[in-house]
């Protein structure tokens, strides 16, 4: 996966970066107001190459400010802070790049004007600053185009792919990797590397991507090379650098510096082919072409995110390399192609086949790719096939049908449409895996709008679900927003501590922030997260100024609610979650408030599921002795409730497996059950002895092969089937439960 972007870049691209600079817009949470509580340490930026950098001396091309600037920020308006901040007797270095130093200066005149030491030079500063602030100019719209080459960019025993979007001659990212025959044992293969595919490798080799394998190859680069970074480290450096720049610029970098000495221009970068590398990037943004033709601002273009997938799209023969560049969660640009072990004779072969590279496969053969093999191979397929359209036909007009579309969209068609129903609705295309093809494109994008979360170092800001629900994680994010509506087939789980960097043992409250706010904090949007349910396990965490439409689940303390709505019950875990719970005014709760400290007894072990999936793993052999749903449940599977459990003091005693459809909201009389809850299911085979069904309600019928089966409290909506007369006398319920059908002795068919 591409690494994420820098701070300051991501502030460009989430925040509708304006000219020379990047500037926060509207987007919110606390993503924009970091001077509000107390942020990790952002990475810095690269600085721009010394070639690019303005003299100290030199007077700056800006006038003004469009927007806020941040460590990490760079450009014409960053020198004229610098500059700025010298007249008031600052001694800077007006480079154009936001440091450290620059970050410091900031917060000593802010803290000495009366204003808040935040370090982020907005519209309070820049007035105490005696500097302007100007609107943003309009300019027009931008259609990305994207860009693929092949190149022999390291050595001679792998092949770099590299990747462009562009937005008419400018680079607005770019993405590279290469692919190198490694060791099997220790090395992911790319798709199909298990199927015929993989049968062109030596025993116990494969085909792998580098970036799919960073930790273990940049390992043997540290053993055999001293190597100091990791190679995916040294190539996202590498793709910072050609971002932003013209390919006219790039070429003539090129072409000024020396290939030893382009490693030392690359801040961030250890490879010594790193002239290569660019080389391959200058030549796919020189291959670049539009896609669809999707219209963005202009203004927004830098916005736009490259991310690669390999996938295994077309059969077993070869393995699919899909690039994707995103707006948000728009495609707006994609590139596929296929690659497959071909004839030498009548094939091109990628880079180095004639190389180290091309030793790995049979005589006569090499590894091609099937657009740069278009002609040769449409015309097997016709030959073999009966096919009318050539290949990079039909996936040009694959990639035209995802284009324009956001990813829950073409995801959302690919899961309603049968694989061999896809090809008719792809105008143009006849190939019978354009399922598989669109599918490579969705996890592509995905790849690019994961480039998006984690956006700042303590911040996710996103509009992707999958994202979403990554940075919830306890490796995740401390502030967690959304700028559109969500919804989740998952039930989701924020769990984790987060902790001030400055005070380990200060808790940090962690934050779903489902809205957008302008510059003065002020909410401009509010948007609904919906979700089986949500568990909240972070201590001090706050839902804020959005609706969360499911049920919450709260096992931690100090939960709120801040302006926020939750359409759905609240249930908490133990009565001291729920007495440390708070919520303001403004926030509002349609179903109720319930404690489910269900038979919290210290010999007991019981499980509360709030899920289908939960509670099929909770009632096997190897499941849970009390199962505890709380939350109404329904399935179209037969259930089985399997396997003995023992008493851990006396292993000769069996317990009683209980699955109780019930909490308690009394905590003065933990036996009172208060609420109750509805399995239902074609049928429930009770396989575990001693085996009980306690209060709630079952829809379905029941099949009994265990002794000493029974019900209490219990509503059953169904009928009652014995495996044996035996198994029935030892049957038992209570006089609260009841049972709608017959019981009778009846093997289940």
């Amino acid at each position: 996966m591409k690494k994420l972007l820098s701070y300051a870049l991501v502030t460009v691209i989430l925040l509708s970066a304006l000219v020379a600079g990047p500037a926060f817009g509207p987007y919110g949470a606390d993503a924009v107001s970091a001077a509000s509580e107390p942020w990790e340490e952002p990475a810095p930026a690269p600085k721009p190459a010394a070639t690019q950098k303005p003299a100290a001396t030199k007077a700056p091309a800006a006038a003004s400010v469009s927007g806020i600037l941040v460590e990490g920020s760079f450009g014409a308006e960053v020198t004229l802070l610098q500059t700025t901040l010298n007249s008031k007797g600052y001694s800077l270095k007006a480079d154009g790049f936001f440091g450290k130093k620059t970050a410091e200066a900031v917060m000593d005149f802010q803290s000495k004007n009366g204003l808040k030491a935040d370090g982020m030079v907005g519209p309070k500063t820049l007035e105490k600053l005696g500097m302007e602030k100007t609107a943003v100019p309009s300019t027009g719209k931008a259609i990305i185009k994207i860009g693929k080459a092949e190149y022999a960019a390291h050595g001679t025993k792998c092949f770099t792919v590299a990747f462009v979007a562009m937005n008419g001659d400018k680079i607005v990212d770019a993405l590279i990797d290469d692919y190198q025959v490694m060791d099997k044992a220790t090395s992911v293969g790319v798709p199909n590397s298990e199927a015929d595919f993989g049968k062109n490798f030596a025993e116990g080799k494969v085909l792998g991507s580098k970036l799919t394998n960073a930790a273990q190859y940049s390992e043997n680069m540290r053993i055999k090379a001293n190597a100091t970074l990791p190679v995916d480290t040294s190539f996202e450096a590498i793709e910072k650098y050609a971002a932003g720049k013209t390919v006219a610029q790039l070429e003539a970098e090129l072409a000024a510096t020396t290939a030893e000495k382009m490693v030392d221009a690359v801040s961030g970068a250890t490879l010594v082919d790193t002239y290569g590398y660019l080389s391959a990037i200058v030549e796919a943004a020189k291959a670049a072409e539009a896609s669809g033709s999707v219209e963005i601002d202009a203004a927004a273009a830098d916005s736009v995110k490259l991310g690669k997938a390999d996938y295994a799209a077309h059969g077993t023969k070869c393995f699919t390399v899909a690039a994707t560049a995103v707006y948000g969660d728009k495609i707006v640009a994609t590139v596929i192609d296929d690659y497959q072990v071909m004839d030498k004779a009548t094939s091109v072969g990628v880079p180095n086949s004639e190389a180290d590279f091309g030793k790995n496969f049979a005589e006569g053969k090499v590894l091609g790719s099937k657009l740069a093999n278009a002609a040769q191979y449409s015309k097997n397929m016709a030959e073999k096939a009966g096919s009318t359209v050539p290949v990079d036909v039909s996936l040009a007009e694959i990639e035209k049908y995802a284009t324009g579309k956001t990813i829950s969209e073409l995801g959302g068609t690919l899961n309603g449409t049968p694989a061999e129903k896809m090809v008719d609705a792809v105008s143009g295309a006849t190939l019978v895996d354009t399922h598989g093809y669109l599918s490579a494109v969705v996890a592509s994008a995905k790849d690019a709008a994961d480039a998006e979360v984690d956006a700042v170092s303590a911040a996710s800001v996103t509009n992707d679900s999958a994202a979403f629900e990554k940075a919830l994680a306890k490796d995740g994010k401390w502030i967690i927003c959304s700028t559109s509506d969500l919804q989740f087939t998952n039930a989701l789980v924020l769990e984790g501590d987060f902790h001030d960097k400055n005070d380990p043992a200060k808790d940090l409250k962690r934050k779903i922030a489902p809205y957008t706010q302008d510059e003065e904090h002020n909410v401009t949007a509010r948007f609904t997260l919906t979700a089986p349910s949500l568990t909240i396990k972070s201590p001090n965490a706050l839902i804020q100024s959005g609706t969360f439409k499911g049920n919450l689940y709260v096992y931690a303390e100090n939960f709120q609610l801040k302006d926020a709505k939750v359409d759905g019950n609240i249930y908490f875990a133990t009565q001291i979650a729920k007495d440390t719970f708070v919520m303001d005014e403004k926030s509002s709760i349609t179903g109720k408030q319930i404690l489910f400290d269900v038979d919290a007894l210290s010999s007991a072990t019981p499980t509360q599921v709030t899920n289908m999936a939960a509670f099929e793993k909770a009632i096997a052999a190897d499941g849970y002795w009390i199962i505890v749903p709380i939350i109404d449940l329904e399935t179209d599977k037969d259930l089985v409730l399997e396997g003995t459990f023992h008493d851990k003091n006396d292993p000769a005693k069996d317990l009683k497996r209980k699955i109780g459809l019930y909490t308690h909201n009394d905590p003065a009389d933990k036996k009172r059950a208060t609420h109750s809850f509805t399995l239902k299911a074609p049928s429930l085979t009770i396989k575990s002895p001693y085996a009980t069904l306690q209060y709630g309600y079952f829809i379905g019928d029941i099949y009994v092969e265990a002794d000493n089966f029974s019900l209490v409290n219990h509503k059953l909506t169904g009928n009652i089937y014995f495996a044996s007369e035996e198994v029935k006398a030892t049957f038992t319920m209570d006089e609260g439960s009841s049972v709608s059908g017959v019981m009778e002795v009846k093997a289940k068919q």
